[in-house]
């Protein structure tokens, strides 16, 4: 009988760890106690680009581009030339500068309005190192582009948090419907 209790308690616990963890793992319970920073480190930049970009076009008139910020709520407008690179961004405040000469706002285009974009980064970029950019830059944003330089979006400064926050919530959620 000693032998038997023995051996099974052996068994048990060089087997059992295994088999618990995978039953945790397949229960969805595995990996709960996420934190911004484990997001942020398994996290590229493609995952946090905005998922509706509105672009302008280097030759939209003035009209155009209050039309498109009227419409919208973003702070930042890409300006995209005819092969969809990025060429530029448009801001709040430089359609707020443009209003005071509104006698000249008819001769003014996309281009003549827009800002530097700075250097973007490619989809795959960790979101650590995007994090860093914009910190080490001091930029409300950077641009996300593909390997042919084309736009993919745009990465808001004060959207990461907000996206970081709604993704422990998630995360919160999940635990909280296990019990």
């Amino acid at each position: 009988f000693l032998i038997v209790v023995t051996a099974s308690t052996f068994i048990v616990q060089i087997v059992g760890p295994f088999f618990i963890k995978y039953a945790i793992e397949n229960a969805g319970e595995a990996g709960l106690n996420i934190t911004e920073d484990d997001i942020v480190e398994k996290s590229c930049a493609m995952d946090f680009v905005r998922s509706r970009s509105v672009r302008l076009q280097c030759d939209d008139n003035l009209k155009t581009i209050l039309k498109v910020f009227s419409e919208n709520d973003d702070l930042y407008y890409p300006v995209v030339a005819q092969n969809d690179k990025i060429v530029g961004v448009i801001s709040v405040n430089e359609i707020k500068d443009t209003l005071m000469y509104s006698e000249i706002s008819d001769l003014l285009a996309a281009i003549d309005l827009m800002g530097s974009c700075g250097s973007p980064v490619l989809p795959n970029t960790p979101m650590k190192e995007v994090i860093d950019i914009l910190h080490r830059t001091q930029a409300d944003f950077i641009a996300v582009v593909d390997q042919d330089g084309k736009f993919c979006g745009l990465i808001e400064q004060y959207s990461i948090q907000r996206q970081l926050s709604t993704k422990v919530m998630e995360v919160c959620n999940k635990v909280e419907a296990l019990g």
